[in-house]
């Protein structure tokens, strides 16, 4: 149980990186060469993001990037939803990775039951997260290759390529393909917390064994088992009565 812990907080502090930097990220499309313009070679690479379009020399050299200037009721709609998406993912996996460090056997602020309901609440943080990007990410490729198509060879002759009057092409950016893995590493440590902490612990079975012996009955209830089947009933303790020995036995020491 300790060693999934420690992974699955080293999958959700990932997942807080890798969301982190998608969030920020300005590598969602990336520039490619127009074959149907002859263009083979680019001397800027253009690249876009959430919140910025930066141009960067070939060389990597220099990179000037601008902010989208815009008044929120102009911005595109499907462009807002994603920010708010990819915020959404960065807000859950930090709270988780602050949550996964009361996992951790060194932690005495929680107790069991405590430990079990946070890992099922990191849990439910990184499915959302799984969500959130999964739907963003494939969104935003979906978008891209749509708005650009022969890229990837939808259009064969290089006249459909001067038909569009498109000079630059877009393709995925590393942070589309980063989103997919921040899915891939959201779900597995769901995986890991849900299947940790659901079910019916150790302490917990022996708890309902006590109470399956007798140890759990009511009070006013018959416990033939445990008062050598004489049908007596459990009550609440005489505080007033007078102490005597032999009410213990000679095992029980305190």
């Amino acid at each position: 149980m300790g060693f999934l812990n420690y992974v699955g907080a080293t999958l959700t502090i990932t997942s807080f990186g890798l969301s982190l930097f998608c969030c920020l990220s300005s590598y969602w499309s990336v520039s490619v060469p127009n074959p149907g313009g002859g263009q083979q070679i680019q001397s800027m690479i253009i690249h876009r993001g959430l919140w910025k379009r930066c141009e960067t020399a070939q060389s990597g050299l220099g990179s000037q990037c601008d902010s989208y200037y815009l008044p929120i009721n102009q911005l595109p709609a499907a462009l807002l939803c994603q920010r708010a998406f990819m915020s959404m993912t960065v807000i859950l996996s930090f709270f988780g990775s602050i949550a996964s460090l009361a996992m951790f056997e060194f932690s005495t602020c929680t107790n069991t039951k405590e430990k079990r309901c946070t890992g099922l609440f990191i849990g439910a943080c990184l499915a959302i997260i799984a969500l959130l990007s999964l739907t963003c990410g494939t969104w935003s490729a979906v978008t891209i290759l749509y708005n650009n198509a022969g890229v990837e060879g939808v259009y064969t002759s290089n006249s459909r390529y001067m038909q569009r009057g498109r000079e630059i092409y877009f393709t995925l950016g590393i942070a589309i393909y980063l989103t997919w893995t921040l899915t891939l590493v959201s779900l597995v440590g769901a995986g890991i917390y849900f299947g940790n902490n659901c079910g019916i612990s150790v302490d917990d079975e022996q708890a309902q064994d006590d109470y399956q012996q007798g140890y759990g009955y009511a009070y006013g209830q018959p416990n033939n088992q445990n008062m050598g089947g004489h049908g007596q009933t459990w009550g609440p303790p005489d505080y007033n009565a007078s102490f005597n020995n032999g009410q213990f036995k000679k095992t029980e020491y305190i």
